[in-house]
């Protein structure tokens, strides 16, 4: 890759929460954000265009891009929900090849870039072949997610998830599981950090490590895992609470709901996401704010599943981190992710601008600017700051010491007609597209453009 431009400026640039004119970001060599300054010249000049911060796609399946439309029917005598979708889901899987992951994967990762995402948390699960045999590289699965990540020109958080049993009772995995069965927890942590080593010399990727959930992970495994994770694995990720059913296991077995459970594990702290977390009480949302962990809300992906709704306003009010994720690639756009987290609050409280900064007034009118940029504010936060905490990359703001990771928004796209200073970041969070997108930068270079999709 050729080197970033030395400084760059827009129309407008994001910085603090707000849009600003006559600001120039300074470069170094590596792509990092050294200075922030006033000015309007630079060596790129965004002519009719507002930067933003790159969005961060805090939770990705990329192979599940191949899913699409293919799970929007049912039997006539039966109802269709999560586990007939997870059945259709396994017989894809059964005919993966390294070759298709690859591909289907650059086929994800590509249409992320062109939608603004800057780096993906891939939750990978796949490691072995239709047979359930290890590969002779046990990392083969992940370096081919990896290998689409960095031809798209995107930022990966490999995220490597442990899968050990078919479900919370201890039952052996399926047939259709077998692929995802990672062997032996010390010995898969000894496998990330190998694969973390691998790409200590590459800025773009970074390793993680996960536990598929309650259900595929037992607490022992859970423990062990946390107890491995040392500098090279940064963060730890795991499903909670998608669905009903795994919330009454849950109690039945352990006592105790899921992040009752994980918080008796010692497993919540800063370091961890919770995906979904779309059935939890009180007492849950309490645990997760003391520990500083993060959950990463998928909403297209929950709409489709039929999954629930977050409590957005309770996570809000509480202080806990929301980040946000594609999930299954029903669809890929981080400006139906942020709208949906708000519309869905609204509809669950049947009032508007549910998720206004605390500090921002929610009286008369003459208050009404101020409460609709709070209200962006929040979500232009979950889609770009708090998913790069999420995955602990130095991304998801523009400043110094921050990764150019970059959005040229087109000020002249007809979705914003009619923006003002003041307007633009509620006409982004909750009335764009991805067609607003002129180009995406990855440390400061290229990575889509308008052009490269015309073409």
């Amino acid at each position: 890759m050729g080197r970033p431009p030395a400084t760059v400026t827009a129309d407008l640039v994001y910085l603090d929460g707000r849009f600003e004119r006559g600001r120039v970001l300074a470069l170094d060599a590596s792509g990092r954000i050294t200075d922030v300054a006033s000015g309007s010249d630079a060596e790129l000049n965004l002519h009719g265009c507002a930067i933003i911060p790159g969005f961060v796609n805090g939770h990705s399946h990329a192979f599940q891009r191949a899913l699409r439309g293919r799970t929007a029917s049912r039997p006539a005598d039966r109802a269709a929900h999560f586990w007939t979708w997870r059945d259709e889901m396994y017989r894809l899987v059964q005919s993966l090849t390294p070759d298709s992951i690859y591909e289907i994967s650059l086929l994800a990762f590509r249409e992320m870039a062109a939608a603004g995402f800057t780096t993906v948390g891939e939750f990978h699960y796949l490691h072995r072949d239709s047979t359930g045999r290890p590969y002779d590289d046990q990392n083969l699965l992940a370096r081919r997610v990896v290998d689409a990540a960095c031809e798209a020109g995107l930022r990966i958080v490999l995220i490597n998830v442990f899968y050990e049993r078919g479900g919370m009772r201890g039952e052996a995995l399926s047939p259709a599981q077998r692929r995802f069965s990672s062997g032996i927890a010390e010995e898969f942590v000894a496998r990330s950090v190998d694969l973390a080593k691998a790409y200590a010399e590459d800025d773009r990727v970074t390793v993680g490590l996960a536990a598929h959930s309650l259900r595929a992970v037992s607490p022992e495994s859970i423990r062990l895992m946390l107890d491995l994770i040392g500098d090279e694995l940064r963060p730890f990720h795991i499903h909670l609470s998608e669905q009903l059913i795994e919330v009454e296991e849950s109690e039945a077995v352990y006592g105790a709901r899921p992040v009752e459970l994980m918080h008796e594990l010692g497993a919540l702290d800063s370091r961890t996401t919770g995906v979904h977390c779309t059935h939890i009480t009180d007492l849950e949302v309490e645990l997760l704010a003391r520990s500083g962990a993060t959950v990463c809300a998928c909403p297209t992906t929950e709409a489709d599943l039929g999954d629930g709704f977050l409590r957005g306003e309770e996570l809000r009010a509480a202080g806990v981190r929301v980040s946000l994720g594609s999930d299954s690639q029903a669809r890929i756009d981080p400006f139906e992710e942020m709208r949906t987290v708000e519309y869905h609050e609204r509809l669950r409280h049947r009032r508007r601008n549910v998720l206004v900064a605390p500090s921002s007034g929610t009286g008369g009118e003459g208050e009404a600017a101020a409460e609709n940029l709070a209200v962006s504010g929040e979500l232009l936060a979950m889609g770009a700051r708090s998913g790069a905490e999420s995955l602990r990359v130095e991304a998801g703001e523009l400043g110094p010491g921050r990764w150019a990771d970059l959005v040229a928004v087109d000020l002249e796209h007809p979705v914003l007609a009619g923006w003002t200073d003041d307007t633009l970041g509620s006409s982004l969070a909750l009335s764009a597209d991805p067609r607003v997108v002129s180009a995406t930068y990855v440390a400061g270079r290229l990575v889509a453009s308008l052009a490269d999709q015309a073409s």
